[in-house]
C-alpha cells in the first residue's frame, strides 16, 4: 500500500464525511529530528526491523516542518493521532515543540481531566439498543 499524502487524506475524509461519519482522523508516523538527524535515525530503524507500510502519512525531519504539516491537514480533517517512532527519543520533542506550538495556533488544547473521549471529541452519547427491548 502507498504511504499517504496530504491530498489523499483529505479526499479520504470528504468522502467519510459524506458517508455520514461523525469525524475524520488522519495518522501520522513521526521521526523527529533529536541528537541524530530524523532521515539517518530512519535508516537505523528499517535496518533493524522490517517494518510493515502502513499507509500512513509518515514525517521525517524537524518540529516545524511537523507543525506545517499539521496545521495544513487541520482543514480536512478533525483531528491527528500522532504515531512516534521511538517513544523516548520523539515523544519529548512532541511534547516540548510540536504541542506548544500547535496551542499557540489554535490547533490544539490539552484534554479535560475527568473528561471522557466521547466528550472531549463532542460526540453524543449512542442510545441504548437495549433499553427498547425492555420497554
Amino acid at each position: 500500500m502507498a504511504r499517504d499524502t496530504v491530498p489523499a487524506v483529505a479526499a479520504r475524509a470528504a468522502t467519510a464525511r459524506r458517508n455520514g461519519a461523525p469525524l475524520a482522523f488522519a495518522e501520522v508516523e513521526v521521526v523527529l529530528d533529536a541528537a541524530t538527524p530524523a532521515a539517518e535515525r530512519l535508516a537505523a530503524l528499517d535496518a533493524d526491523a522490517e517494518r510493515p507500510d502502513t499507509g500512513r502519512l509518515r514525517h521525517v525531519g524537524s518540529s516545524r516542518e511537523l507543525v506545517r504539516l499539521l496545521v495544513e491537514l487541520a482543514g480536512s480533517v478533525d483531528g491527528v493521532r500522532l504515531h512516534p517512532a521511538v517513544l523516548a527519543v520523539d515523544l519529548p520533542v512532541l511534547a516540548a515543540e510540536v504541542l506548544p506550538a500547535l496551542a499557540a495556533a489554535g490547533l490544539h488544547r490539552p484534554p479535560v481531566p475527568g473528561a471522557t473521549l466521547r466528550a472531549s471529541l463532542g460526540l453524543p452519547r449512542p442510545a441504548n439498543r437495549h433499553a427498547a427491548a425492555r420497554g
